[in-house]
């Protein structure tokens, strides 16, 4: 099978083989027929299970410690503290890294050409241009319209914001160091690296000997350039290799594409087979759509992993990340309504009390849903993606609306066990 590469791929290959890693000699990286223009790995020939797909040295891995580092290093003398100051984020270092590459030139009169802290080069010019993203903070005004009622509409409001003053600070540093620098960083430019970050970082907890996907205080997201570049299938088997041993002091591996000789590395394998013409996946781990269009740019359609955030006791109160499925955290929800009616036992009357609360605050969140079918000037990848988010979300109020009638029901039953009939009228209840 004949699957062309573009030369900014071949450009990624060749720089990522010269520092010891590699994919897969039947995974081609390329461009998608949609009008995002993403790469996909594809299998050129049938890949065995357990073989590796991606193979990155741990010298390339992009962490906000390296990329402040460089940054440092090329706006010398421009005050470190800033970069290590709380009000500078993770993402702001690796932003404005990847950003520098762009804002930096191969030539540059007043600055050191081929500037070695700029190492990169070859990754982030295969990274997609701005114009093919579609994470929420790249939708035009009336996208971002079509999304009101929902938890996203204003999620990306509040992101959008963080962003242009994370932008803005960047903007600021560099004016210490060099006007042209400042005025050439767009919105448009850092607003593009923060999804390449958002969209491709894993938890650090990935190079570890023994890797996961579990995010913890003591994790940070790190840039894998080369792994990074598979796709996203749920539930699809992998697993992780990392070889953090010298050359010497580690056996040898019994694998053509991971010689014992190669510098340390992390390594992504599909525990399942991929026939030529299919698709190479990785797995994020379970993620609902929100996130999935926040941060990302797609959705999955019947996402089993959708949630939807509610919030009780106004705008200040507590947040509740409700899924599809009943699980404990249907039963603590429904558990907090009651403590916030009684603090002793509750009885069938406290019990309907916070069955028709719990009822009225979903049944409020599914009329403010959006009605998908409206027409709208919308790109048909953004259509989509309201479509499936819309759906997901209202799947999930509706079963915890059901959750919510079974609750009444056991209310009910438990006023027949106490010799009193209930009578609904409408919306009134009554005792006889």
């Amino acid at each position: 099978m004949h699957l062309e590469e573009s030369a900014n791929v071949a450009q990624l290959k060749s720089w990522l083989e010269s520092h010891g890693g590699a994919f897969h000699p039947s995974v081609k990286l390329v461009s998608d027929s949609s009008e995002t223009k993403g790469l996909n790995a594809v299998a050129s020939h049938d890949i065995p299970a357990s073989e590796p797909v991606a193979r990155t040295p741990i010298d390339l891995v992009i962490t906000s410690a390296k990329a402040r580092n460089c940054i440092c290093d090329i706006l010398r003398p421009s005050p470190a503290e800033i970069l290590t100051s709380e009000t500078w984020s993770e993402r702001q270092s690796i932003g404005l890294y990847l950003s520098l590459h762009s804002l930096i030139p191969r030539q540059v009169p007043r600055i050191r050409s081929r500037h070695p802290s700029l190492l990169h080069r070859p990754y982030v010019s295969a990274l997609p241009h701005a114009s093919t993203l579609r994470a929420a903070i790249h939708f035009t005004d009336d996208e971002l319209l079509a999304f009101k009622g929902t938890n996203l509409y204003g999620a990306t409001i509040d992101r959008t914001q963080l962003l242009r003053e994370e932008w803005q600070k960047c903007r600021d540093l560099l004016q210490s160091c060099s006007s042209e620098l400042a005025a050439k960083l767009t919105w448009e430019l850092y607003s593009a690296a923060a999804t390449h970050y958002t969209s491709r970082a894993f938890p650090s907890s990935m190079l570890e000997e023994n890797p996961t996907l579990q995010v913890s205080s003591q994790t940070e997201p790190v840039l894998i350039p080369g792994v990074d570049c598979l796709n996203h299938y749920r539930a699809r088997p992998v697993t992780w290799l990392v070889e953090t041993r010298p050359v010497g002091q580690r056996p040898t591996v019994a694998n053509d594409h991971t010689p014992a000789d190669a510098p340390p590395f992390v390594a992504v394998i599909p525990l399942t087979p991929t026939p030529a013409g299919a698709e190479v996946f990785n797995n994020y781990g379970p993620k609902p759509n929100s996130e999935l269009i926040l941060g990302y740019g797609f959705t999955l359609e019947d996402n089993a992993d959708d949630t939807i955030v509610l919030k009780l006791g106004g705008g200040g109160g507590e947040t509740w990340e409700i899924g599809r499925r009943w699980n404990e955290q249907h039963e603590r929800l429904w558990q907090r309504i009651l403590g916030s009616l009684v603090e002793d036992e509750p009885t069938f009357e406290d019990r309907l009390e916070a069955a028709s609360m719990l009822m009225d605050m979903v049944q409020q969140k599914l009329d403010a849903l959006p009605d998908t079918m409206a027409p709208r000037s919308m790109r048909p990848e953004v259509a989509q993606m309201l479509k499936h988010y819309v759906d997901g979300q209202r799947d999930v109020l509706q079963n915890l609306l059901e959750f919510a009638a079974s609750k009444e029901e056991e209310a009910i039953a438990a006023a027949k066990e106490q010799g009193v009939e209930l009578v609904f009228d409408d919306d009134e209840a009554g005792e006889v």
